[in-house]
């Protein structure tokens, strides 16, 4: 990794040029941050120039109620509205109702590798707390039986959300905007930014300033 240099990055820029810019840019910032680790530790003598791609601030992608209750009157299943319901109500990213740790209150979320610095806990009432025990049983058994991988059938969820939405003709198709959407209700609800930034899971308010400017 000594021999590393700026326009080695620049070809892997180049080579990741399918990924959206927001998806490069993270996996940027976790190259710069193993970089900074060597450094520090004495493991190499110099870090490469890093330079991530410019993006404009977007404004959220959140749905509106009458969006959000048009799309779950589409929904058949009840394990599959339970679970929107769930998303749009506590902004927990796809996968972290199955890495987290079920505690009596809630969930114990691990930090992540590009986005969450540190160990956060989620709140859940009874009603999420079942859901996310359902969704569970629903992956292991898709898993159990070979009908996909735990990966498949956790994104099973993703994939029905957004097929309804295409369905229905909406623009906005990902299930990663309940997340914005929550975001955004925490911000009317509070108006403040520190407690919204702690429920996401963010390591800076300058992340979740995003959700105070909105259309």
């Amino acid at each position: 990794v000594n021999d590393i240099k700026y326009q080695h990055i620049e070809n892997l820029k180049s080579h990741l040029s399918h990924l959206s810019e927001t998806t490069l840019n993270m996996r940027l910032r976790a190259i710069n941050t193993f970089f900074v680790w060597l450094y520090d530790n004495e493991k190499v003598s110099r870090t490469p120039k890093i330079k991530k791609l410019p993006i404009g601030r977007k404004l959220p992608c959140y749905y509106s109620a009458e969006e959000f209750d048009l799309v779950q009157s589409h929904v058949q299943e009840e394990l599959y509205r339970r679970t929107y319901i769930l998303y749009r109500g506590t902004g927990l990213r796809l996968f972290e109702v199955f890495k987290s740790t079920i505690s009596n209150t809630g969930l114990i979320i691990p930090c992540g590798r590009t986005k969450n610095s540190y160990e956060r806990t989620m709140e859940l009432n009874d009603e999420q707390m079942a859901t996310v025990i359902d969704m569970r049983a629903f992956v292991k058994h898709r898993v159990h039986s070979k009908q996909s991988t735990e990966k498949c059938a956790v994104k099973h969820f993703s994939r029905m959300w957004s097929n309804t939405c295409k369905k229905l003709g909406l623009k906005k198709r990902k299930m990663h905007n309940l997340r914005h959407t929550f975001a955004v209700m925490e911000w009317l609800r509070t108006s403040d930014l520190l407690l919204v930034s702690s429920r996401l899971g963010h390591s800076s308010t300058v992340q979740t300033e995003k959700y105070t400017k909105f259309e």
